[in-house]
Formats: C-alpha cells, sequence, structure tokens
C-alpha cells in the first residue's frame, strides 16, 4: 500500500511540473553494454560521416579557389592592358 501510494504521489508530482523523464536516469552513468555489431554500426556510421564532412570541405575549398583563380586571371589581363568584357 505504501509503495503504491508513493508512485501515485510521484507520478502527480512529474505531472504538475511537466517532467517526461525522470531527471535521476539522465545525471546516472549508465551500466549498459554495447554488443561488438553495434559498435561496428556506429563506427561506420562515423567513417561515413567523417567522409561526408571532408567531401564538403573539398568542395568549399575547390569554390572559393575557383573564384580566387578567376579573380587573380581577370586581374592579370587587367594588368597586360586587356579588357576582360564579362558581359554575356
Amino acid at each position: 500500500m505504501l509503495v503504491q501510494s508513493h508512485e501515485a504521489e510521484i507520478e502527480q508530482y512529474l505531472k504538475s511540473k511537466g517532467v517526461t523523464k525522470c531527471p535521476t536516469v539522465c545525471l546516472s552513468k549508465t551500466t549498459a553494454s554495447i554488443s561488438a555489431y553495434d559498435k561496428r554500426i556506429l563506427n561506420r556510421h562515423q567513417e561515413i560521416q567523417n567522409r561526408y564532412a571532408e567531401q564538403r570541405k573539398k568542395q568549399e575549398f575547390m569554390k572559393y579557389a575557383f573564384f580566387f583563380c578567376l579573380g587573380a586571371f581577370i586581374a592579370a589581363l587587367t594588368h597586360l592592358g586587356i579588357n576582360p568584357d564579362l558581359s554575356p
């Protein structure tokens, strides 16, 4: 009877405070272990994420490198006295 009373009080308190998860669960360390299969899947996922991040960095670099080279080319043409007419 005492346990049921406490459970009802706790449930009422959590509802009144708008708590959806018990805070002690978030604060305590977990003792769960991850299976070898799950570790491999997690490592594979991380490798894929790292690969995509590297590709995005390279694409961003190439975009800026292109515009830098284009600007340098136009500057060189202008320095040589050639008017680079860029109008379509």
